[in-house]
């Protein structure tokens, strides 16, 4: 278990049941391609803060065990209604009642003091047919990019295609890069930064790593990616902790030009350095983008970076346990991070939590301390800096290494799905 630079390793059924949660959210969540989560970009929005922040969730666990850390929402029954994948199993919607599996499950549920061998999962038509497949990033880290045949029937295990083995970023997000509307998996794989591109419609093809950085020190097990607009050319750039990468033109020309810059912080010096899930978004409206990230995975720290002339200035969102009152709150282990309007109001707030039980070094007591999940709502004042105020949604679901917001049940309102130590949880919002 590597435990400096950006390679820190994370060693590696049931029926749904209701509840309630607490506080939490309102608005359209962004489905994606496929039923992605919500993410970057999007409107600036106005001045945040007409609405009540006291939002209320109902809680659902789909099971109790823990199977994964990723899910995600896709209709994969072809009824024009969104069900849930996580690990092996999905649910169908709209109830989610009902746990198929759709590849063999392990034959107990993983130790909560070890890892899943699912860190994220997607859907897309990979094989041209219709209908919806699955991919997931499992084994450990997720360095395997498996993708599984939708049999158009719900009884059966799906032909599962092994697509790409060199995935090494455990936040790798499956985003349109080249914007034909197809997307691609953004990763590091053998040092370089770069998408992973399906092969559409050949079942039995490998897919194909086109790299967009220069080699670097990126190895397996890396910490924190994404992709936005960073410079508002209306191409997709590729974000690392260690700065942006600009899309060229024509996106497979290599290397994409390096722009330098700290999108992480190390508050435990033992653990490695870099987030989860990178966005790129007008925090302060000032009509350039901005970052979001969490700055340690397995440590302490939430910021946004106020873009300024094409420098970035670190603003704390939250950060270690001696300064929780000043932001609020603090928790460790911020291991996935999704953007997203979660009130209506035009802005789009952060959703993250505690990835309770990944690693154990430094973090002493804090590994006894709750897995809660959050959203930080964004607010403009004018003649302020933008602020991000948090809202406890729960103190039992956390995250693993995939959060999700997304409109399950076509109510217009943002719903949150994550899957963890403590089982697999779809929370809808109820806000009226």
């Amino acid at each position: 278990m590597p435990a400096s630079g950006n390679t820190g390793a994370d060693p590696i059924g049931g029926t749904a049941t209701s509840g309630s949660s607490g506080a939490g959210g309102r608005s359209t969540g962004d489905g994606g391609v496929a039923g992605l989560a919500a993410a970057a970009g999007g409107g600036n929005g106005g001045v945040g803060g007409g609405r009540s922040a006291e939002i209320a969730f109902s809680k659902l666990q789909l099971n109790a065990q823990f199977f994964s850390e990723g899910i995600n929402v896709a209709d994969l029954n072809n009824d024009q209604v969104l069900d849930i994948v996580t690990g092996p199993f999905w649910y169908a919607g709209p109830d989610f009642l009902r746990q198929r599996a759709f590849r063999q499950p392990a034959t107990k549920p993983f130790d909560v003091k070890g890892d899943s061998d699912c860190y994220a999962v997607f859907s897309a038509d990979f094989n041209a047919d219709g209908w919806l497949d699955i991919v997931s990033l499992r084994a450990l880290g997720g360095s395997e990019a498996v993708w599984y045949e939708n049999p158009k029937t719900d009884v059966g295990y799906w032909t599962e295609h092994v697509a790409f083995s060199g995935v090494n970023d455990e936040s790798a997000a499956l985003v349109d890069i080249d914007g034909d509307g197809k997307p691609e998996l953004a990763t590091v794989s053998q040092g370089f930064g770069g998408f992973v591109k399906p092969a559409w419609g050949a079942v039995g093809t490998n897919w194909s790593f086109a790299k967009v950085t220069a080699q670097g020190a990126w190895g397996p097990f890396t910490h924190g990616i994404g992709a936005g607009d960073v410079n508002g050319d209306g191409r997709e750039d590729l974000l690392l902790p260690e700065g942006w990468w600009e899309q060229p033109v024509t996106w497979t020309e290599q290397p994409w030009a390096e722009h330098p810059a700290k999108f992480w912080g190390k508050a435990l010096p033992d653990e490695s350095y870099g987030g989860a899930q990178m966005f790129a978004y007008d925090v302060d409206g000032d009509g350039d983008s901005d970052v979001v990230t969490s700055l340690q995975a397995h440590g302490w720290g939430l910021a946004w970076f106020e873009q300024q002339a094409g420098t970035f200035v670190e603003h704390t969102i939250m950060a270690t346990r001696a300064e929780e009152a000043q932001y609020g709150v603090a928790f460790a282990q911020p291991h996935a991070v999704a953007v997203a309007d979660i009130d209506g109001d035009g802005l789009k707030d952060i959703v993250t939590g505690k990835r309770k039980g990944a690693h154990g070094v430094g973090l002493g007591s804090e590994l006894d301390a709750p897995a809660v999940l959050y959203w930080f709502k964004l607010v403009r004042t004018p003649g302020s800096l933008a602020r991000f105020e948090p809202h406890l949604i729960d103190s039992v679901a956390g995250v693993g290494t995939q959060v999700v917001i997304a409109d399950v049940d076509g109510d217009q309102r943002p719903d949150i799905l994550t899957s963890a130590r403590a089982g697999a949880f779809l929370f809808r919002s109820t806000q009226p």
